[in-house]
């Protein structure tokens, strides 16, 4: 009995002995991951559209990886990679689309590859077989005219071309880097464009920084000019009183706002500026 149960206990650990090795083996098996960029696509309406994507692959199984966009930036749609479907034919093409009608909310694109793509080597796309069909905001359907896909910048998130260490907008893909105000964000994704301390979502100019002179619940303008591209916003909880020469030239604007507005003599508006009076009893800053 002793020595069945010495011979039933040594398979046991033979079996798990087995088991451990293959587990072993099986995490030992290395992946390696790729960042692709799609580098000046343009569409043939003068659009581009940008982005990057892994392709995570295991030793010499490089033809049969996963891919999944990171980042993806399509003109004339909001839907992004979040919301979009990809396939990926690592040798011949990409797909992107979004179920639904091309005519009313649907995305269909092919980048066809001019030759595989490879863990260092890039691909142009070819112009005659790639086309795109995008609904939503209008329909817009036709060829690109330029385009190749790389793999991507190192530390390159948004796949823009830019590294994260000098992009202004890291996770957005803004590849010209535009930066209206000239602080640390880029346009794209700063919330205030021109730095007036109020967000673009509520600024009727939000590339133009609004002048604010106003303090307190009384507030006192001029003697000055609002030139051109300046805005002057100004709302006082109480009253706004001009004072001297305040002129509004053109190009200017100027927006007031109060429960009593008192303008001087020497207040005038040339032809091309904006004066915009507003009597209110609830003000907001």
């Amino acid at each position: 009995m002793k020595g069945r149960g010495f011979v039933k206990t040594g398979k046991r650990l033979c079996f798990w002995m087995l088991c451990i090795v293959t587990l072993s083996a099986a995490l030992n098996v290395h992946a390696d991951t790729v960042i692709y960029t799609l580098d000046n696509v343009f569409l043939d309406d003068g659009n581009q559209m940008t982005g990057s994507f892994s392709w995570t692959y295991d030793a010499d199984e490089f033809e049969n990886g996963i891919g999944q966009f990171t980042a993806l930036d399509i003109p004339h749609t909001a839907h992004d990679h979040n919301d979009l479907n990809a396939s990926f034919d690592i040798g011949k093409s990409i797909e992107i689309t979004l179920p639904g009608s091309v005519h009313d909310d649907g995305v269909d694109i092919t980048l066809v590859l001019a030759e595989p793509l490879t863990p260092t080597t890039s691909s142009l796309i070819d112009l005659l077989e790639s086309k795109y069909e995008i609904g939503g905001n209008g329909f817009h359907t036709g060829l690109f005219i330029s385009g190749s896909i790389s793999p991507g910048t190192e530390g390159d998130i948004d796949g823009d071309g830019v590294a994260d260490g000098d992009d202004n907008c890291p996770e957005n893909p803004n590849p010209s880097q535009e930066n209206n105000d000239g602080d640390a964000r880029g346009d794209i994704c700063d919330p205030d464009d021109d730095n007036d301390g109020r967000p673009d979502v509520s600024d009727e100019n939000p590339l133009i920084a609004a002048l604010n002179f106003c303090t307190g619940d009384d507030a006192m303008i001029g003697p000055w000019s609002v030139i051109n591209n300046e805005v002057l916003d100004c709302r006082a909880q109480l009253s706004i009183t001009s004072s001297g020469d305040f002129l509004v030239r053109n190009g200017g604007e100027a927006l007031v706002m109060s429960v009593e507005i008192n303008l001087a003599s020497g207040f005038s508006v040339e032809i091309g500026g904006i004066f915009t009076a507003v009597i209110a009893t609830d003000i907001a800053n």
